[in-house]
């Protein structure tokens, strides 16, 4: 955690609460916070090492709409874990931030020189759904 923010800060409380026992009230407050909320939690993802408390990160950084947010995501899409990388994935295309399709287009290019075809199957059908999604944004603007 950040230490500008002190151990027992309501910041930190909320965090262990939440990542220790995924706590609604705890999430609800994080998502308040926001980015802030984000940078506080993103040294936390990689020296976690339950597997829940992950999938707790990747759901709270899915729900804060933020560019800290979807580079954590971008990262946990690299766990070994398919629980982990899915619920990574899902949280990009969640987010429907205006480069998605292009992160998502980067990660299928690193997964596929990396010889991973589980990632790339499921990336290729979230860039088909990117695409789609776009498409009627596009359409309903013009």
């Amino acid at each position: 955690m950040i230490e500008s923010f002190g151990e027992r800060s309501p910041l930190n409380i909320n965090i262990k609460k939440y990542l220790k026992s995924g706590d609604l009230n705890a999430l609800h407050s994080l998502i308040e916070v926001g980015g802030e909320c984000i940078d506080a939690i993103s040294s936390s993802f990689d020296q976690e090492s339950s597997r829940q408390a992950k999938l707790r990160i990747i759901r709270l950084a899915k729900e804060i709409r933020t560019p800290a947010s979807s580079d954590l995501l971008v990262r946990a899409f690299n766990s070994k874990s398919k629980d982990v990388w899915h619920a990574a994935l899902e949280g990009l295309a969640y987010q429907q931030n205006g480069d998605i399709l292009d992160r998502l287009e980067k990660l299928l290019l690193q997964t596929k020189a990396g010889g991973v075809p589980d990632k790339s199957a499921y990336l290729l059908d979230l860039i088909n759904t990117a695409s789609e999604w776009r498409t009627r944004k596009d359409d309903s603007m013009s």
